[in-house]
């Protein structure tokens, strides 16, 4: 008995497994494009964060192309959040290969401060929202 009570248990842990491994179905795909003076950010980070729950982050490709993530999962839980953007310039030439500076942040700093940055979604339960970001450096 107790091993049928065991193979029971575990084909009921199994089951539980399988259908919270598709928990994630219910997320919205977001993409867009995010651009400073009318031109495409390559390399910036893009970082979309709800009032509460997972942050979905996203980086820019050449073309300031950006897909937005919640951990290993493509898109984001229906709900409104707040956006921040943040895109950092080459070292200097001169810097040494191993130096400890950081490179210099080409993005204004309101828009690394998600109460600042003013930039704002509504993400609705799934389907497919392009987001575009438009940012001015002055």
């Amino acid at each position: 008995m107790n091993k049928l009570a065991c193979v029971i248990g575990l084909l009921g842990l199994t089951g539980l497994l399988l259908t919270c491994g598709g928990c994630g179905g219910d997320l919205a795909t977001v993409s867009g494009t995010v651009t400073m003076d009318g031109k495409a950010l390559p390399e910036a980070t893009v970082t979309f964060r709800p009032a509460e729950g997972a942050v979905g982050y996203g980086t820019s490709d050449a073309e300031g192309h950006y897909t937005i993530r919640t951990g290993a999962s493509d898109g984001l839980a229906p709900g409104d959040y707040k956006v921040t953007v943040q895109a950092y310039g080459e070292l200097p030439e001169s810097a040494p290969e191993d130096s400890e500076v950081p490179p210099p942040v080409i993005t204004p700093g309101k828009y690394a401060d998600a109460n600042l940055s003013g930039i704002t979604f509504k993400i609705p339960a799934g389907g497919k929202n392009d987001c575009n970001i438009e940012m001015v450096s002055k």
